[in-house]
């Protein structure tokens, strides 16, 4: 922040706790001020408990904090007597109506962890599911829409292989980060950005109980990739069937070596904690267990 500059006023939305603290983090770096956090328990359909976390968290920082599920009757008047300068969104399953984006002088940007117009919505742990070949992040205007306006910063990284947890955060937290801090500047400065492409547009749903179970015929690599991301946030297990029997994958990971002649799902070595067993391309060492 230069010398010309004063320190914004900005009220966030968030209902993650990872996303609160990185807002915050921005907020501090850049020399602003993070006057209110919004969150909420969310949708009847798809509650999130992390809201509860926030709410610690506000309080230790002595930010104002504001729960709620009504953006329109209760979030848009308490920001219309607040008067914020800018509003940060990330991670927050409810739609901002205009009447509340008109409250914050400078407008209101969102922070969306994939690479708009792809994977729009809830769900962008499907770009790691599809093994999608670049992750990244988009900040962007908010308009009427989810995750459709106008880009202000947009960063990419190869999706890491292999496919781990720690590779994966690693790869696309620096796109965050820094997609976030690029962007709002521009977005400060009064950068209108530029409009979403209409081509390569996609939706990214929330899982579903079919997806949580894996083909063992695909490549070893897809099947690290969707392991990894049915599990970043859920408890849900992920399944998979070996010799018609059910099992629980706790853990998937790259067996390297020679390419067994076996058939995809046989199981080629037992060991103390799992299988390993060959896919369609590859081996894989699973930590898993027979579901009861």
């Amino acid at each position: 922040m230069t010398q010309s500059q004063q320190p914004l006023r900005i009220v966030t939305f968030n209902n993650l706790p990872v996303a609160f603290r990185a807002m915050q983090g921005w907020a501090i770096q850049a020399g602003h001020k993070v006057v209110m956090t919004v969150t909420s328990p969310g949708p009847k359909a798809r509650r999130t408990p992390g809201y509860q976390e926030i709410a610690v968290m506000a309080g230790e920082q002595n930010i104002e904090l504001l729960i709620t599920t009504r953006m329109k009757a209760i979030a848009t008047p308490i920001l219309s007597a607040l008067k914020p300068d800018l509003i940060v969104c990330f991670s927050f399953p409810w739609l901002l109506p205009p009447e509340l984006l008109a409250t914050a002088r400078l407008g209101a940007i969102n922070l969306h962890p994939a690479l708009l117009p792809a994977y729009r919505g809830p769900n962008v742990l499907r770009q790691f599911y599809d093994a999608a070949p670049r992750i990244g992040a988009t900040l962007h205007w908010i308009d009427g829409s989810f995750d459709t306006g106008a880009i202000l910063s947009q960063h990419s990284a190869a999706l890491p292989r292999p496919c781990t947890r720690e590779a994966m955060m690693t790869a696309w937290v620096g796109t965050v980060l820094t997609a976030l801090g690029e962007g709002a500047q521009k977005a400060i400065a009064g950068d209108p950005g530029r409009p979403q492409p209409s081509e390569g547009a996609s939706y990214a749903a929330e899982f579903t109980e079919q997806d949580y179970w894996l083909d063992l015929g695909e490549p070893a690599y897809a099947l690290q990739c969707k392991s990894v991301a049915l599990s970043f946030f859920s408890a849900h297990p992920v399944m998979a069937r070996i010799n018609g029997e059910a099992w629980t994958i706790a853990q998937l990971d790259l067996v390297e070596g020679p390419v067994s002649d076996a058939g995809p799902g046989s199981v080629i070595e037992r060991v103390a904690d799992g299988l390993v067993v060959q896919t369609g391309k590859g081996a894989v060492r699973l930590i898993a267990q027979r579901a009861e």
